[in-house]
């Protein structure tokens, strides 16, 4: 029981990395992303300003963007995916953004199984992840487009056209099920195996 606790953590864990990543992948082009074509005499960026520029809050609508949900800011049309111009690889990542999850995902499965002497079976590593994973991302429409933050957004997770067809579901569920595990693969392989028992020893040892 408290394996799969831990797995279905390592699911939330692996959001949390989503985050930092993108964190530091988008705040160097923070204006750029917030400053949007539009009609309107205010934009995102006006809005954001205005409320203190709350950084976490901006990384956390880049954050749902990589994940297919738009973001919806009071007071301003025409919002959405900041970080993509709509294109979808492979039918369900949006833009390049898009591949951080899976690499987040990728980094926690290789962590579970190298830190772990059980060797866990790969796709069960994946399989509890997902649970984590999803509630850590619906928890973070209300925390980043929520009344938590500063600014007034909203996140279109179950309203029609947050993403055809559902497909930020499927990201969701694939990225940590088949990234984790393939990550557990790669953290039993017998190189890093050997790596983290040398740690180990070097570390007892002073």
């Amino acid at each position: 029981m408290r394996t799969a606790l831990h797995r279905i953590a390592a699911g939330a864990l692996a959001y949390v990395v989503s985050y930092v990543l993108i964190g530091l992948a988008t705040v160097p082009r923070l204006g750029r992303y917030l400053v949007r074509a539009s009609d309107d005499a205010v934009t995102v960026l006006d809005v954001y300003r205005s409320a203190g520029s709350p950084l976490w809050q901006a990384v956390g609508w880049f954050t749902l963007n990589a994940h297919g949900v738009p973001i919806d800011i009071a007071a301003v049309r025409d919002t959405g995916n900041f970080v993509s111009d709509g294109a979808m690889w492979l039918g369900i990542l949006p833009g390049w953004l898009g591949l951080v999850p899976l690499v987040a995902c990728l980094l926690v499965g290789v962590t579970v199984t190298a830190t772990n002497r059980s060797s866990p079976v790969p796709m069960g590593v994946g399989a509890y992840m997902v649970p984590g994973y999803l509630v850590a991302l619906l928890l973070s429409t209300v925390v980043f487009a929520g009344g938590v933050g500063p600014v007034t957004a909203s996140a279109r997770v179950l309203l029609p056209g947050s993403y055809p067809g559902g497909r930020w579901l499927l990201l969701v569920v694939l990225a940590p099920l088949v990234f984790g595990s393939l990550g557990a693969s790669l953290g039993q392989s017998p190189v890093l195996t050997a790596t983290v028992e040398r740690l180990r020893s070097d570390l007892s040892l002073r």
